[in-house]
């Protein structure tokens, strides 16, 4: 694929690079750039690896991806919910990729401080219990690495405009 800007075109009348009238490469067009500033003529073409060629606008497009994380639950061994050793802490990750593109390999990392204690069999992610270990011992690539006191949960790509991932699980106080 092969894109050419419509500015040069508009500038000169010329849509070929290698037509008499193409501008050379470090030309500017002040006023036609992004904001409002200088659009400048590129230093490089490869007719080699023209494919198709084609008229219209090319969208850059991009992926924001914010992560919220609460307290939802919390539960004291004497049926309260008082911060002391043993209590149970559900946590809830909310995870949202806005935009119109993909989040890459999106891998969510959630280091537990040093007071807490994964609780094992607790991981949920989008309503499905997931499995402590990771592929290939496990069946998916999410778990609990206790080696970093992680909670990893890799969803892959992810386009934006996608429902939100809620991610659960628990902790104990030491």
């Amino acid at each position: 694929m092969r894109a050419i800007a419509e500015t040069i075109i508009n500038q000169t009348g010329v849509d070929d690079p290698d037509a008499v009238g193409w501008p050379l490469p470090g030309t500017s067009y002040g006023g036609f750039g992004d904001g409002g500033g200088a659009a400048v003529v590129g230093a490089s073409h490869d007719l080699g690896s023209l494919l198709v060629r084609s008229t219209g606008r090319y969208e850059v497009s991009d992926a924001v991806v914010t992560i919220s994380k609460v307290a939802t639950a919390i539960d004291d061994p004497f049926g309260g919910t008082t911060l002391v050793p043993g209590t149970i802490i559900t946590y809830q990750l909310d995870v949202t990729v806005t935009g119109s593109g993909n989040a890459e390999s999106l891998v969510v990392s959630d280091i537990l401080p040093v007071e807490l204690d994964y609780q094992a069999n607790t991981l949920v992610v989008g309503g499905i219990a997931e499995d402590d270990d990771f592929a290939p011992a496990g069946v998916d690539n999410s778990g609990f690495n206790s080696g970093t006191s992680s909670i990893i949960v890799d969803q892959g790509v992810v386009a934006g405009g996608s429902p939100t991932i809620v991610i659960t699980f628990d902790a104990a106080i030491r």
